[in-house]
This record gives structure tokens, sequence and C-alpha cells, in this order.
């Protein structure tokens, strides 16, 4: 099933300062009766993990709780949107339960662990 676009109401990108990532392990490696190990790529494709953190107001935390809950079927599916790191849409898929957090009388910080499609 093809993931759905991050809902356009929310930030298109989240806090520079909180991205945090940990490249997918890929990598098999044994040591045969004779000779060096060897190592090889285990699959042909791997999920990077990471945290992502958007800034949002109110409004926009209420627009996230709808498409998190109604439109991912809470977490279920894959959502994109832009990786300013890679340059590329990416998917993703919401590996946590997202935390919220007020941060000022119209903000609120919003983090959730995502696995990113390679």
């Amino acid at each position: 099933m093809a993931a759905t676009a991050w809902l356009a109401s929310l930030p298109q990108a989240p806090l520079a300062a909180n991205i945090q990532e940990v490249l997918g392990e890929n990598k098999l490696s044994f040591k045969p009766d004779y000779g060096d190990p060897i190592e090889r790529n285990r699959f042909t494709s791997t999920s990077d993990t990471g945290v992502m953190s958007f800034q949002m107001t109110l409004q926009q935390y209420r627009d996230f709780r709808t498409f998190y809950k109604t439109t991912l079927g809470s977490g279920v599916l894959d959502f994109s949107l832009y990786d300013d790191i890679l340059g590329a849409v990416k998917d993703y898929h919401i590996d946590s339960s997202p935390t919220a957090s007020r941060n000022a009388p119209d903000g609120i910080v919003v983090s959730f662990n995502v696995l990113r499609r390679t």
C-alpha cells in the first residue's frame, strides 16, 4: 500500500536540532573453517530508525491527532515526507506512540520514533 502524504497543514520539516538517526544494520559476517571471515549484505534494503520532533500550534496538534488516529490508523500506515538530509521524499512508519509536550501557551512539541523505508 502506498504511503499517505504528510498533512499539508502540519509543519513540513522536523525540528533540526532534535533529529536523531541510526542507519539500519545490514551486515552479515561468518568465519569459514579456513580463511578470513566473509562479510556480505544481509538484506537488499533496510529501514533506518530515528526520532522526529515537530513544533506545532494547538490547531496543528489537533490536526495531527486526527491524522495519526484516523488517516494513519494509529500508526499502522506509512506516511511520506520530504527528507532534507537525503533531498528526496521518503516513506516513514511511526514506531512509537507520539508524545506531546506543551512548551508555550499555543505551542506543543510532538515527538515520535520512526522507521525510514530505504
